[in-house]
């Protein structure tokens, strides 16, 4: 059984919680487009090449003609601040340092080719 989730960035994408066994959960994307669908293979590249304590854990993937779909992690019930503390800022920092430390797969276009696409669904946003 699955229900619609709010939140998330890109407004071309379906977002699901899905209940699984033991009371876990997972947190699907669905791409509505070919846009997201792209979005959502570099996502897929990234989660599949990369294991890092900052990222959900990566738990699924399906790519066809008709769908693209990327199953992760629910994170749902996790603290996400504000208010922040000392601690979380210290956990934060670490974590961008982390980040920073990575060398990204293969194959993802650089991040200044997206800036045209970025800024069209913040615009979407606001």
């Amino acid at each position: 059984m699955g229900e619609r989730s709010g939140g998330g960035y890109a407004t071309n994408t379906a977002k699901w919680t899905i209940e699984l066994d033991a009371g876990r959960r997972a947190f699907a994307k669905v791409a509505l487009d070919e846009l997201a669908a792209g979005w959502l293979r570099n996502e897929a590249r990234i989660y599949a090449a990369l294991d890092a304590p900052f990222l959900p854990a990566f738990l699924g993937w399906h790519d066809s003609e008709e769908t693209t779909v990327l199953v992760l992690e629910d994170l749902g019930d996790a603290h996400w601040p504000p208010p922040w503390n000392r601690h979380q800022i210290s956990l934060v920092v670490d974590a961008l340092e982390a980040v920073h430390g990575m060398t990204p797969p293969a194959g993802l276009p650089a991040l200044e080719s997206l800036r045209d696409d970025l800024g069209r669904v913040a615009r979407c946003r606001s």
